[in-house]
């Protein structure tokens, strides 16, 4: 992430009320969200949503939320919350994705060695018949 990056989603935050007091950790939210595949500014509205006791938005990602809203959450604890569920979610869909990927490499490794083993050498006898036909057809 650029600082341009990180300045353009805190000029959000400021234009939805956040101060510098709870910046870094809604800046930190923010790109937590952004993890998840959320353009910068869904994830920054619904932060600030969030921080003035909005959670709609929220509540797929943080089901918790639900819950917690009935107890009265605070600000610092609605960050918290954001940056450690939706924390989680996004490593466990990376840990998914990255654990397809190698399975996929392993697969394809053991396709090449079966094509390379077993297809190749007949493909090859072919090559060699065809070959050889067109040399005594034309020679």
């Amino acid at each position: 992430m650029s600082d341009e990056e990180i300045k353009s989603i805190q000029r959000r935050l400021t234009i939805m009320g956040v101060g510098p007091a709870l910046m870094r950790e809604a800046t930190e939210a923010t790109l937590t969200l952004m993890s998840t595949n959320m353009d910068q500014e869904s994830a920054a509205k619904a932060v600030g949503m969030a921080m003035d006791g909005q959670y709609r938005q929220l509540r797929q990602l943080i089901p918790e939320l639900g819950y917690l809203e009935k107890k009265g959450l605070d600000v610092n604890d609605v960050l918290k919350l954001i940056t450690s569920e939706v924390g989680k979610t996004s490593e466990a869909m990376g840990n998914s994705y990255q654990k397809k990927v190698k399975a996929l490499n392993i697969a394809w490794e053991e396709h090449k060695e079966i094509i390379g083993t077993k297809v190749l050498p007949v493909v090859k006898y072919f090559l060699d018949l065809v070959t050889d036909a067109i040399h005594v057809t034309f020679l």
